[in-house]
């Protein structure tokens, strides 16, 4: 049998001698004994092991001696596994002075090598005692089917008669109530890199020209309220002290109606007219200039007919798409319908394609903190992305200003940057917002510098964390760990810790 001493099991035990109750009878059968409580309960990572064994009277003779063993197991094949507790030893008092007389005069070998029990009790005659046993070991999902059975051996005073009892306790553990494990994974935040922010200013102008002139008259029809809004985009990055403009596009465009060679001639001239009158009210150098012209827009034509619910559409784009483009196109349209689409679109399409656009490139200086602050109300576009990020710390996070800059403002301006969208998207994750932070990062893995960035593979690992996909999570972990990412290493803990917890759960909804 295998008996452990106090000092060779890693527990915690109590055993104390109860109230000394008067004997009732004095012929009390020999070595009995009652358990009055048994119990089997887990607690956390141990398991609890409490007893109370009320022995009798009498339950053993001056010279006998009796063990209390306690023994988990879950049968008695070899394969069975099996913990036997330490035990409690119950002599009569004559027992107890020959054997203490033995321990005294045997040799030290012998002595170093003699393990004493638990606890040793003494029974006097005529008196019960009670005693309360509890032990905590570490818990193993074995002993969720195990039973517990109290054995009882009694020996006689020349050790030659020995009786063994057996009494089975419990045979089910009282586990404890379990609530899931709530991961708790580390998503990853990248701070923007310094940027030289180039910025740009774009619209467009349906400027009027007077018969057989290109050069623009700022008094004709429709011109001066097409001017002003050019001359405001303008003068807005010019008078700025903090931008410098480095570049000026304009590209004409004419309608497909009339002969191409015209058309083109119109598209150019309207570009340059543009131009001309950028550099006589500016100033501007010739060098800051790139002029282009599109001689007919069909590609425009083609956006606004797909838009529109005119008659005979698809046949429209059909034309646009397989017909050459020089007149020959133009008349298939004529004849189509005997002429009504192309009257129509003559009259409601084609002025809208006959424009400048333009587009004002330029860059803006680095701001300080303070400064930041107070164009951020004003002009929030000239601020680099570091300078709105810092912006957002400086608020703190968990306030809405650091919620709002961070998953709003900063994604409107910088739409395709992988940092913009991992840092969204980790505060969305926080926030319980998993799809939309699922579809910023999908966004940010899509690119060339996102595929393989540890920040963007953690990320998408939490989300998958979060909704129960362990293995997803984990390959996307371990990506992100080779990566470089450190939050993907306590993540990788979270998985095996939620892993583990499944399993308990599976075996505590199992009982």
């Amino acid at each position: 049998m295998k008996r452990f001493h106090i000092s060779h099991i890693p527990a915690v035990f109590f055993l104390l001698a109860a109230l000394s109750l008067p004997a009732q009878n004095k012929d009390f059968y020999k070595g009995r004994l009652s358990v009055e409580s048994a119990g089997l309960k887990q607690e956390g990572d141990s398991l609890l092991l409490s007893l109370s064994v009320h022995i009798q009277g009498q339950a053993v003779s001056g010279g006998q001696s009796m063990l209390l063993i306690p023994e988990l197991s879950t049968g008695s094949d070899p394969d069975s596994k099996k913990v036997t507790f330490p035990y409690i030893r119950v002599d009569g008092d004559e027992r107890r002075k020959l054997d203490e007389r033995s321990f005294a005069l045997a040799r030290a070998d012998k002595r170093s090598a003699y393990h004493r029990p638990l606890m040793q009790v003494n029974i006097r005659q005529f008196t019960d005692t009670t005693l309360l046993y509890k032990l905590k070991i570490p818990y193993e999902a074995w002993m969720d089917s195990a039973r517990l059975v109290l054995y009882q051996q009694v020996t006689g005073y020349n050790r030659q008669e020995s009786r063994l009892y057996a009494l089975i306790l419990s045979d089910k553990v009282e586990l404890e109530a379990r609530v899931p494990y709530q991961v708790s994974p580390g998503v990853s935040l990248l701070t923007p890199g310094r940027e030289v922010k180039t910025r740009k200013r774009q619209g467009k102008a349906f400027l009027d020209f007077q018969a057989g002139r290109s050069v623009i008259n700022p008094g004709f029809r429709r011109n001066p309220a097409e001017l002003a809004k050019i001359n405001e985009a303008v003068s807005d990055v010019k008078d700025n002290p903090d931008a410098g403009i480095t570049g000026l596009f304009i590209e004409g465009y004419a309608s497909p109606d009339g002969l191409y060679t015209t058309n083109e001639r119109l598209s150019k001239e309207r570009s340059l007219a543009l131009k001309d009158y950028l550099k006589t009210k500016f100033g501007f150098d010739e060098g800051l200039f790139k002029v282009s012209h599109v001689a007919e827009d069909w590609d425009s034509l083609a956006v606004q007919v797909q838009a529109s619910n005119m008659e005979y559409k698809d046949k429209i784009l059909e034309i646009i798409a397989t017909t050459e483009v020089m007149d020959e196109r133009e008349k298939a349209l004529m004849r189509l319908a005997n002429g009504a689409p192309y009257r129509r679109m003559l009259r409601e399409m084609f002025p809208e394609l006959r424009r400048v656009e333009y587009r004002i490139d330029f860059t803006v200086r680095d701001y300080t903190a303070e400064e930041s602050k107070s164009l951020f109300s004003r002009k929030p576009e000239d601020l680099s992305q570091l300078e709105l990020y810092n912006l957002a710390q400086s608020y703190g996070k968990g306030t809405k200003d650091y919620t709002d800059i961070m998953t709003g403002v900063i994604p409107k301006y910088y739409p395709d940057d992988v940092t913009a969208n991992v840092n969204a998207a980790a505060l969305l994750i926080e926030n319980g917002e998993l799809n939309t932070a699922g579809r910023l990062l999908d966004k940010a893995a899509g690119s060339a510098p996102g595929g393989n960035n540890p920040a963007v593979l953690n990320n998408l690992g939490v989300i998958r964390l979060l909704t129960g996909e362990l293995d997803q999570a984990e390959a996307l972990f371990n990506r992100a760990k080779t990566a470089g990412s450190k939050e993907a290493v306590r993540n990788l803990e979270e998985v095996a810790a939620k892993r583990a917890d499944n399993k308990k759960m599976e075996r505590y909804k199992n009982r």
